[in-house]
């Protein structure tokens, strides 16, 4: 089964936070979180399918040209909007800028949780159908580590080749 990669991208990490544990049940998932364009694109830049979820917050303008941004860099991905401030015109813009879904409003972390893992198998056959996206090196999660207060694995690598 391959991984699929979902990325919050937000300035606080609340919806990181809230995610997380709700889709660690869900089989192979990789996680990224980003606060900036630059760090949005590097995440996703090579991956077929991955899954976004973006904070539109109170920066509206910046947001949305992430959002196209992250869209350029993976047009195959599914991007979930969450807009809580009801911009005014938003939804609008952000699914002519290629959002899969936009939500405008409160809307309770389940519920986000709802919609990604019914995305999750989507984007895993899109993956698959599309082909190989670039591999990523990604460190376990703390709990998935014998040993919690191991070097993580890209230090202890570095370090074996140090020797």
């Amino acid at each position: 089964m391959s991984s699929t990669l979902v990325v919050t991208h937000e300035r606080l990490g609340t919806w990181a936070r809230q995610l997380r544990p709700r889709l660690a049940s869900s089989g192979t998932v990789r996680w990224a979180e980003t606060r900036s364009a630059a760090d949005l694109d590097r995440a996703i830049r090579g991956v077929i399918s991955p899954l976004v979820v973006i904070d539109i917050g109170d920066r509206p303008r910046a947001m949305l040209e992430d959002l196209e941004t992250a869209v350029q860099a993976a047009p195959a991905g599914f991007f979930l909007v969450l807009d809580l401030m009801c911009h005014a015109g938003l939804p609008s813009l952000a699914k002519e800028l290629g959002s899969t879904l936009v939500v405008s409003g409160w809307i309770q972390p389940p519920r986000i949780a709802d919609i990604l893992l019914r995305w999750l198998p989507l984007a895993r056959s899109r993956s698959d159908f599309q082909g190989w996206s670039t591999p990523v090196d990604v460190d376990p999660e703390p709990w998935e580590r014998g040993d919690p207060f191991a070097p993580a694995r890209t230090q202890a690598i570095h370090h074996a080749r140090a020797v």
